[in-house]
C-alpha cells in the first residue's frame, strides 16, 4: 500500500521510465523529472521499497527502471492522466454549447 502522495513530477517520471527501453541514471531522471537530485533519490528509495523501481549501482552510476508492478503503475497513470486531461476540454466545449443556445 502506497504511504505517500505521488506528484505530477513523479507521476510524469514513473510515465516517462515506462516508455524508455533502458535503464536511466538518476541525473538523466532529475533533468527530466525537474525534481533536486537529492530529493529524488529520497522518492527512488520509497519507491523501491514499495517494489516499484528497480535501483542498480553499476560503479558510481545509479541507474533506475521500472519494475513489472511500475509499469502496471504508470500504464495506470497514463490513463488517469489522459482522463484529467480531457475533462476540462468537455467541460469547456459543454459551456460553448450553452452560451450559443441562449444566443
Amino acid at each position: 500500500m502506497f504511504r505517500f502522495v505521488i506528484r505530477r513530477n513523479y507521476v510524469d517520471m514513473l510515465i516517462g521510465l515506462d516508455n524508455k527501453e533502458e535503464p536511466q541514471t538518476l541525473e538523466q531522471l532529475t533533468k527530466e523529472s525537474k525534481v533536486n537530485y537529492f530529493h529524488l533519490t529520497t522518492v527512488i528509495r520509497q519507491f523501491t521499497t514499495e517494489g516499484i523501481v528497480n535501483r542498480d549501482q553499476e560503479k558510481n552510476v545509479i541507474k533506475i527502471s521500472l519494475t513489472d508492478k511500475g509499469k502496471k503503475i504508470a500504464s495506470c497513470l497514463r490513463e488517469l492522466m489522459k482522463a484529467i486531461e480531457e475533462e476540462p476540454e468537455e467541460k469547456e466545449s459543454e459551456d460553448d454549447d450553452e452560451l450559443e443556445e441562449e444566443d
